[in-house]
């Protein structure tokens, strides 16, 4: 994991395409998705599209019922979803879902005061416990969950490295902004025409048989 994240970061700095064969982007998994989510949630508690994949992730009870009526009643009343969640009885939805809702909004909100404080590695793990990710991946223990929490673990190298190495461009410059943002301009290289040449990466096992002029194999000092 650690080995195909740092080559899939040097293709994305360097605008070299590349493809993944058998197997998910780094940053395209869901878990990895799922904490960028949740990060900008935090850091900008405005963000919908951030709230509305992550609102019922971990489980809630907060159905697409109860997320439409409560988008459409923040829309209504020019409210974003964090205060509609809190007043979610005047939404019409009732339940669980609402109880639900208003302890998400409270969560998210003490996670945004927490952000305040503390780095990008500090807030991911204060995410995954507070949450409930990081017990829901260890609660089923198979092996699909043990690489999304070995991603995770690999996340928070790529959180650390920006964090040693960040320097602030102006004097406002937050660093949650600033790491959010970088990691949008690389994902944003990942799409490139059908006919433009592109680096392909695979396992040693996946490239028996196969034909290529340049073969390239990685992490042998280990």
């Amino acid at each position: 994991n650690a080995q195909s994240r740092v080559m899939e970061e040097t293709f994305m700095k360097s605008n070299i395409p590349y493809k993944l064969v058998g197997a998910h982007k780094f940053y395209d998994r869901k878990e990895i998705q799922d904490i960028l989510a949740y990060l900008r949630l935090a850091s900008n508690l405005d963000d919908s599209l951030s709230f509305a994949r992550i609102v019922n992730t971990p489980k809630r009870g907060i159905g697409a019922s109860s997320l439409d009526k409560l988008q459409s009643f923040a829309a209504q009343n020019n409210m974003t979803l964090i205060e509609a969640a809190e007043d979610a009885d005047l939404a019409n939805i009732r339940g669980k879902a609402k109880g639900q809702l208003a302890a998400f909004a409270k969560m998210m909100k003490e996670l945004n005061q927490f952000q305040e404080d503390h780095n990008i590695t500090e807030l991911t793990d204060e995410i995954l416990d507070k949450t409930g990710y990081r017990k829901m991946l260890e609660s089923e223990k198979t092996l699909e969950n043990q690489s999304r929490l070995e991603n995770l673990d690999e996340f928070k190298t790529v959180t650390q490295e920006f964090e040693n190495h960040w320097v602030p461009e102006e004097e406002d410059s937050n660093m949650f902004v600033d790491f959010l943002s970088d990691l949008a301009l690389m994902s944003g290289q990942d799409d490139v025409e059908d006919d433009v040449q592109e680096v392909t990466m695979m396992t040693l096992h996946a490239a028996k048989g196969l034909e290529f002029p340049v073969v390239f194999l990685i992490g042998m000092e280990e």
